[in-house]
């Protein structure tokens, strides 16, 4: 299954791409993030345990990201959500008259026993979206 998303942010792409690269700022930025654990950031590799909360408990993830500075960042979990067999995206970065466009997609392979409404995904995915643009146009202003 895929989910793309688009949105754009009102700040030059460098800005947007430091807040989305700086993994241990999203807890500060989602408010469903609970903590993030790095094992490992080099400015282009990064693998990070993320503990999110959702409706029925807590879940955390194991991922692995390869950062593309102001273009794009790669993302696949070794650890997904409990629903998952696998999951894995990207963010691209696309600079327009001083904007940034963001377009995020997601790639799950879902387990046969699990439950899975599409519409819970892609409201999770927007709300990262929405989340990280209200921050970044925030800090951009004030």
């Amino acid at each position: 299954m895929k989910i793309v998303k688009q949105l754009t942010v009102n700040a030059p792409v460098g800005v947007v791409y430091g807040f989305y690269a700086d993994i241990r700022k999203w807890k500060e930025v989602m408010d469903d993030v609970v903590g993030v654990s790095v094992f490992y950031d080099d400015g282009f590799h990064q693998e990070f345990d993320m503990t999110v909360q959702r409706g029925s408990g807590q879940e955390t993830v194991r991922s692995v990201r390869f950062c593309y500075p102001c273009s794009s960042i790669e993302i696949f979990q070794t650890k997904p959500s409990p629903l998952f067999t696998s999951m894995s995206g990207v963010w691209r970065f696309l600079e327009e008259n001083g904007a940034t466009l963001i377009e995020a997609t997601r790639q799950f392979e879902v387990k046969e026993e699990a439950s899975f409404n599409m519409a819970v995904l892609e409201k999770f995915l927007q709300h990262n979206l929405d989340s990280f643009k209200k921050r970044i146009e925030a800090s951009c202003t004030g």
